[in-house]
């Protein structure tokens, strides 16, 4: 289990455009496969809340397959902790597109990054 400080740490090496996926993953409960699937209009600032109605799942072959979540359960609002939403809005602002995925964690050939291509930034501190 990783501490607070290694979550920011590790939020700060991966870099701007993946930081968000480590900040939701680690303290707002998501899996690796649910932003990946945010869309814009999942994301209410004013309750400061995301809605999980999507999931891209990596396969062994490096698609991904977008589908439900991976129980009924999956699909939920999830209440963000405020010390996350101002990460929201900067991205937003910065990376996000008008009805793109929300943290456009897509890789190469609309693929969404392979975990080695994100062990591999972390390395770099990209």
């Amino acid at each position: 289990m990783a501490t607070v400080e290694q979550v920011f740490a590790l939020a700060e090496a991966i870099g701007i455009r993946r930081r968000l996926m480590v900040l939701l993953g680690a303290f707002a409960s998501m899996r690796p496969e649910e932003p990946a699937e945010i869309r814009l209009a999942d994301i209410d600032l004013d309750t400061g809340s995301v809605r999980v109605r999507r999931a891209a799942p990596g396969l062994i072959t490096a698609r991904r397959v977008i589908g439900d979540p991976k129980s009924r359960a999956g699909k939920r609002e999830i209440m963000l902790p405020g010390f996350i939403l101002l990460d929201v809005r900067r991205h937003l602002e910065w990376i996000a597109q008008d009805g793109a995925r929300w943290p456009r964690l897509r890789g190469g050939a609309g693929r969404g990054p392979a975990r080695h291509h994100l062990r591999s930034e972390v390395a770099q501190g990209a």
